[in-house]
């Protein structure tokens, strides 16, 4: 015998507003004047910056290295350059 975990039929069913998305051409993100990257990303010890102020960097680049046993190195999302650690 299968046991039922609702008693309504149907779940719940919010409004999905999908008009709203519809009427506009896709068209992409702009970014933003200036990203802020923390040096701490999580529980762990923060990354130790590898750049200076005034250094340009490159997407993807590595901006910040692991330090200690939970801690994760940083890339840069996008080309600039740094104006504050």
């Amino acid at each position: 015998m299968m046991r039922r975990l609702f008693r309504f039929k149907g779940g719940v069913h919010p409004p999905q507003h999908k008009e709203m998305s519809t009427r506009r051409p896709i068209r992409p993100a702009q970014l933003p004047k200036q990203l802020v990257l923390p040096l701490h990303q999580h529980i762990g010890e923060s990354s130790e910056p590898i750049v200076q102020v005034g250094d340009h960097v490159l997407k993807g680049q590595q901006i910040a290295r692991a330090r200690g046993y939970v801690s994760a190195s940083l890339h840069a999302p996008s080309s600039g350059t740094v104006v504050a650690i």
